[in-house]
């Protein structure tokens, strides 16, 4: 090879421990790549930038010397891709931190680097010093990506992936400073190192940067699961809402029609307790909407539910039929208790009327009792309370008119 300094950096690192830092940062950054798109936070494809950027770094550091033509391209595309790949692992550990992104701007960062990277690779001092010296400025990186990471590490949700980065990260930052005092000292007392050192080390950065690969793949799984767990609390909310809406008449906050279906709809809708249906129906909500408005007409059917709910027990149920009609299940309820209840139903349905209607006059109900039992299917029960009912709404109507 013509220029020595490549011969110097091929041979102090073996080609089966680039080969091992190569795969394990390529493996790293194809995995956190792969969660992070699949994921809605894009802010932590920084994590696969850096892994890609460092292993462009090796993959130069691999070929420098197979290509003397281009070895100080390749150099410099060693050190300048090892300062973006740090630049990028620190704009991932600031977003885990506190979900901010780095701003366009923070690209012009790549200039120094750029800048400084060329200086090494032009430099005529030998690769030993131009090596101790750019990995001193990765060393403080390091740190710096530390510091970007600590607000997430002293949050109550600090995870494992936060941890095991952050272990990563104090020894990558031991490791690669410690080559600059060391090269001092070999420097000082005219030692030479063997080459089995710069191997050994190679080894041992390929293991520390899976460490904290393997965290940063970690955050990004902690993340985006956290991410699924809140939508599924937000769906599993949602899906709570659609349902109280389903079984919740809107105007007047009792139980829907759909309700019942939904609680009576197994087998032949027989029931294992006795008791008695109501069916209830307000006597002329046409008039009274034709002459004050549908406003007096929802008050009025308001009504009807207050007042039913004031003469029932705290497990009747009460439906909303459709209209101006309503269904009470009033479950252990006597026959003839339920009919002295139902008697008071004009009375209580007259007290919550709103006074701002009282030109419409009383408000009447119309309403009907049947028992169901073992034998007897609460819908049946309420179709002949719905029939008592209407025989109730033509006899007022017959008095009304002084018929007999």
């Amino acid at each position: 090879m013509s220029d020595p300094r490549f011969n110097e950096l091929f041979q102090l690192t073996s080609v089966i421990s680039l080969l091992f830092q190569i795969l394990a940062t390529a493996l790293i950054a194809v995995l956190s790549y792969s969660v992070s798109h699949a994921g809605r936070r894009r802010g932590m494809l920084y994590w696969s930038g850096g892994w890609a950027c460092y292993m462009l770094s090796l993959v130069c550091v691999m070929f420098v010397s197979r290509a003397p033509g281009f070895g100080q391209a390749l150099l410099f595309g060693y050190y300048f891709f090892e300062y973006a790949a740090v630049m990028l692992i620190f704009a991932g550990c600031r977003y885990t931190a506190t979900e901010k992104r780095i701003s366009p701007a923070s690209r012009w960062l790549l200039v120094p680097a750029a800048i400084v990277a060329l200086a090494f690779a032009l430099s005529p001092a030998p690769f030993f010093w131009m090596f101790a010296w750019h990995t001193a400025i990765i060393g403080l990186g390091w740190i710096v990506c530390l510091a970007g990471l600590w607000p997430a590490m002293r949050g109550t949700a600090s995870g494992p992936g936060v941890r095991i980065v952050a272990v990563g990260l104090v020894l990558l930052a031991l490791d690669y400073l410690h080559h600059l005092p060391t090269g001092w000292y070999i420097t000082a007392n005219h030692m030479t190192l063997s080459a089995y050192y710069y191997t050994w080390d190679s080894l041992i950065d390929g293991m520390l940067e899976f460490i904290l690969g393997f965290g940063t793949v970690v955050i990004i799984v902690d993340t985006e699961r956290a991410e699924l767990e809140v939508a599924n609390e937000q769906l599993k909310a949602a899906n709570e809402r659609a349902a109280h809406a389903l079984h919740t008449d809107p105007l007047t906050t009792v139980l829907s029609r759909y309700s019942f279906e939904e609680s009576f709809r197994s087998g032949d809708r027989r029931s294992s307790h006795r008791g008695t249906a109501v069916v209830a129906d307000l006597d002329g909500l046409k008039e009274v909407n034709d002459r004050f408005g549908h406003a007096a007409g929802d008050a009025a059917i308001r009504a009807v539910a207050d007042g039913l709910r004031s003469l029932i027990r705290q497990g009747d149920r009460i439906y909303r039929w459709g209209g101006d009609e309503f269904v009470v299940v009033m479950s252990e309820m006597p026959v003839d208790s339920a009919r002295r209840r139902m008697e008071a139903l004009d009375v209580a349905v007259n007290r919550g009327f709103d006074k701002a209607f009282a030109a419409a006059g009383a408000l009447r109900v119309s309403w009907g009792v049947f028992a169901y039992d073992v034998d007897m299917p609460v819908v049946d029960a309420i179709e002949r309370a719905d029939r008592a009912m209407y025989d109730l709404k033509a006899k007022r109507k017959a008095v009304e008119q002084g018929l007999p």
